[in-house]
This record gives structure tokens, sequence and C-alpha cells, in this order.
């Protein structure tokens, strides 16, 4: 979805219906997809798009319909809530198997990371489940009432101080312009891999960003640069994140198994079981070692990963990237920019 030069000027309750309804013709594309074992990529893709909506729903709420821009919102984070379990599945699946091919990796770490991957559910989104039927049953109920108030005519247009409609660039400046202060904000809150939430929050920040300028992005200076740089930080948090998911999974698997190998020593520790068997060679001990070695393994990729965001985007480093998006948010804002300028200037006493 991108805007023309025309849009940019038009009133911002107008293009923005017209983007929210492209965006929903995405998603209604998208889970048309869902359903299929070789469509791999197809629940990311609909989980994209349906992202992408509700984004957009949310940037704009005070130009859209109000039962739009909420219920509809809430709605469509529950569908990313229900296919959350069968997405998480499939990356740690593909990393595991990623992990698994090295020829290099220590025997103990490969039979904990086998281990690790039993545990994972089948996902009932590539192929024609129940799950899957309700899922598309929820959809339509959800696209038809958000295509209906969407297509609606338009019956009000706010106006600024000088009795103008906002267009939508200067709509979408205001939009990046508290966008930016937001990552900025949280960029700087991160001190630690240990911060899962303030690293989740910031890749929110981030994408959020990314889908507000991705449909002026051919139109501005340096567009296509920022969506570049936004989509390299949201990758490599979203890579954190995944792993810090994959690192519980793994800390669970290994308490419960060692929870039940302390049950069985006590239980060979107070019968007249012997201990040597508890802990004969391949035994259940193995097995916890393979698990611990997986831990590990997940803790040291997310380790290497937060390494190079630093690198990448703490401290000072990410300026750069946040004084171009102050510069598409001038090209936005001219008019705005120039109004204050001159509203400042009568201000002042001669």
């Amino acid at each position: 979805m991108k805007s023309t030069a025309r849009q940019l000027q038009q009133p911002v309750e107008v293009v923005c219906r017209e983007h929210a309804v492209a965006l929903l013709g995405d998603c209604s594309s998208e889970v048309g997809r869902l359903g299929s074992a070789e469509d791999t990529e197809a629940l990311h893709d609909f989980r994209v798009s349906v992202r992408r909506l509700r984004t957009y729903l949310e940037a704009y709420q005070p130009y859209l319909p109000k039962v739009t821009a909420g219920k509809a919102r809430r709605q469509l984070g529950d569908l990313i809530s229900v296919t959350n379990h069968g997405r998480d599945d499939q990356v740690h699946s593909r990393w595991l198997d990623s992990q698994l091919a090295r020829k290099n990796l220590p025997l103990v770490m490969r039979q904990g990371f086998g281990r690790v991957a039993e545990g994972f559910e089948s996902v009932p989104f590539d192929s024609e489940t129940d799950e899957l039927a309700a899922l598309k049953v929820d959809y339509l109920r959800i696209e038809e009432k958000l295509a209906q108030r969407l297509t609606e005519p338009l019956r009000t247009i706010k106006l600024t101080e000088d009795g103008d409609s906002l267009s939508f660039s200067g709509a979408t400046g205001q939009i990046v312009r508290d966008l930016v202060g937001t990552l900025r904000a949280r960029l700087t809150a991160i001190e630690s891999l240990n911060q899962e939430k303030r690293i989740h929050r910031t890749r929110l920040a981030a994408k959020r960003m990314r889908y507000v300028l991705e449909p002026v992005r051919t139109l501005v200076i340096g567009g296509r640069t920022v969506i570049r740089q936004l989509k390299g930080l949201q990758d490599v948090l979203g890579d954190i994140r995944d792993l810090q998911i994959l690192e519980r999974r793994a800390r669970s698997t290994l308490k419960r198994n060692t929870a039940a190998w302390s049950r069985e020593v006590i239980a060979a520790a107070t019968t007249e079981s012997t201990l040597a068997a508890v802990f004969r060679k391949g035994g259940q001990t193995d097995e916890l070692r393979g698990l611990a070695a997986a831990l590990f393994g997940v803790r040291k990729a997310e380790t290497r990963l937060f390494t190079r965001f630093q690198r990448q985007w703490l401290r000072s480093n990410s300026e750069p990237l946040m004084l171009q998006v102050d510069k598409i948010t001038l090209q936005l804002l001219p008019a705005e920019v120039l109004m204050s300028k001159r509203r400042a200037a009568a201000t002042e006493p001669v």
C-alpha cells in the first residue's frame, strides 16, 4: 500500500479510510492461504497483515469512526492471540532445526535441543482443523462489520484552527513525531537482556513507526532508508524475543524433568531400591544434562544477539535514524511548522 502525492494533501479522514480498506483487503487475501501445509509462510503473512491493519486503526483513531478504531482493533488483537502459540512453534522449530543441522554441535546439546522440540504441539493452522475454521469465521465477522463502517458516507471532517481540513500529510507527520519520541525513550530505557518487557515494547514502537511510514516512504526523502533501518531494528528485537520465549520453554522442560528425577531419587533413597539404578549410564541424568546444555545454548544465542543490538542501536547509535525521521516529519508538516513560526513571531514583543 502506497500513498500518492495527491493523497498527501487530501483530508486525513478520507485517505486513512482508503488505506484501511486496502489493508483489510490484504488481510482477506492472507486468511485464504491458511490451511495449507505447503505454504509455510501463510500464518506469518496473515499475522503481519492483521498487525498492519490494527496498527493503522490505532494510529489514525481520531480520524476514524469510534467503533471502527476501538472495537475492531480489540477483535483483531484477539485473532493474533489465537495464533500466538502456533506461530511460536513454527519459529522455534525452525531455529532448533537450524541448530541441529550444525555438524559441530556438541552431542549433549543436540540431545537437549531434540528433547525441547518434542514438547511442541502441532500447529493447528497448516491444515483444515476446527481451530482454523473458527478463526476464519471470526475474521469474516470482523471483516464484514469493519468494511461496512469504513465505506459508509463521511459525515464530518475536523478543521484546524485556521478553518482548513487537516491533510493526510499533516496528520501523519504529527503521528510520526509522537512515535519517534516514544521509540527514543524506549531505546534509552533498555540496559540489559533480562528486561524482556522493555525489549518487547521497544520492538512494538519500531513496528508502529514502520507501518505508519510505509505508505509515504516513496514520497519523502530518506523514506526507503528509514523503513529498511526500522525493519532491521524490528528484526533483531524480534529474534531476541523469540529466543527469550524459547528459553522459557527450555527452562520449563528442565524444571519438570528435574522434579520428576528428584522424586525418583527420593523414592530410591527411602525404599529398598538402590540409587545406582537411578544414576545408571544413559538414564535421566543424561537427559537433564542435555536439557541444561540446550538452555545454555539458547541463552548464548540471546546474548550474542543482544550484543549486536547494543552495538547498533543503544546509547547514541540510534541517533542517525532518529534525526532522519525528524527530517521526514518536517517534510510532512511544512504548513504546520510555518504556522507555528508565524504565531511565535506574532507574539514576540516589538
